[in-house]
């Protein structure tokens, strides 16, 4: 897709699918990763999103939103992952992900929105959603309806105390001890 004068790569377009879908390895079956550096990968191959998100949403821009809008390869319904606990492990249906980081938007969430400002729209609102990786490669997986069956570590860090790391790396206020805080994603640890 051509943005702001230059092709740019994105796997970010996605569609509802029905039914269970496999998780196997870094990938959910169907879906695409198109820049492994900063999106997919070990720490992000599943990216959770509520469907409570994509209705507040909806109504704040005035316009229906499906899921997928935002990249997720998983919409839930009934709990927050914008609230979920690094480290903490979800178990839905066969398949153990475990929570590694808030999702930050990048410009190619503004080339999805049609709207490169959304990007800072998106980072003030909070609503990030979590990135997991996966635990149990090769399981079958449901989209949960309900709270997944959860496990949080002690020492970890809740999504909404994340510092915000913004585009420069290291986030301002950092609790420090990172390398430290389980199942903590490589790109967050310093």
């Amino acid at each position: 897709m051509e943005w702001h004068g230059r092709i740019v790569e994105s796997a970010i377009w996605k569609e509802p699918v029905e039914g269970r879908v496999a998780v196997r390895g870094v990938l959910v079956d169907g879906d695409e990763q198109a820049d492994l550096r900063v999106h997919g990968g070990t720490d992000k191959a599943v990216y959770a999103y509520a469907l409570e998100d994509y209705e507040w949403w909806s109504a704040r821009l005035d316009r229906a939103l499906e899921p997928g809008t935002f990249g997720e390869n998983v919409t839930v319904a009934g709990f927050d992952p914008s609230d979920a606990v690094i480290g903490s492990r979800w178990r839905v249906g066969h398949t153990v992900l475990q929570v590694t980081e808030p999702r930050l938007p990048c410009f190619k969430l503004g080339m999805r929105m049609g709207d490169a400002a959304f990007v800072d729209d998106f980072a003030e609102a909070g609503r990030f959603g979590a990135y997991l990786s996966t635990g149990s490669p090769s399981a079958s997986s449901g989209v949960p309806s309900a709270p997944p069956t959860r496990s949080s570590p002690s020492g970890s860090w809740p999504i909404p105390q994340c510092p915000s790391r913004g585009r420069t790396g290291r986030g301002a206020g950092s609790p420090g001890g990172d390398a430290e805080r389980p199942g903590i994603a490589r790109g967050w640890k310093w």
